[in-house]
């Protein structure tokens, strides 16, 4: 048996990298750190709770409705929108999207 020296030859360092290389390629299986479920009913249900439409009484979107119409208007007057101009939100809580003009949303 040869015994190992204090430092390596390139051609010990380039064949250990081209064998741990096929190692890892014929050896290695795809990550599975992420990956996709269905939401169970029960947590499904508790989202859609969590953020009501604003036709329904609820909160959430008649105050992300309002800042984004305020944001509107602010730009209309300043000359940077036209009036009739809209503006799409995504609520951050449901994911639905929600269209916005300056007197009324859709």
């Amino acid at each position: 048996m040869q015994r190992m020296k204090g430092t390596l030859t390139r051609r010990q360092l380039l064949m250990g990298a081209a064998w741990g290389g096929v190692a890892a390629g014929l050896g290695g299986r795809a990550a599975q750190a992420f990956s996709i479920e269905p939401m169970p009913a029960p947590v499904s249900k508790a989202y859609g709770l969590a953020c009501q439409p604003a036709s329904s009484g609820a909160t959430d979107h008649v105050q992300l409705i309002a800042d984004v119409q305020a944001m509107l208007k602010g730009e209309i007057a300043s000359g940077l929108k036209p009036a009739n101009a809209q503006e799409v939100v995504v609520c951050p809580l449901c994911g639905c999207a929600i269209t916005v003009t300056a007197d009324a949303s859709n």
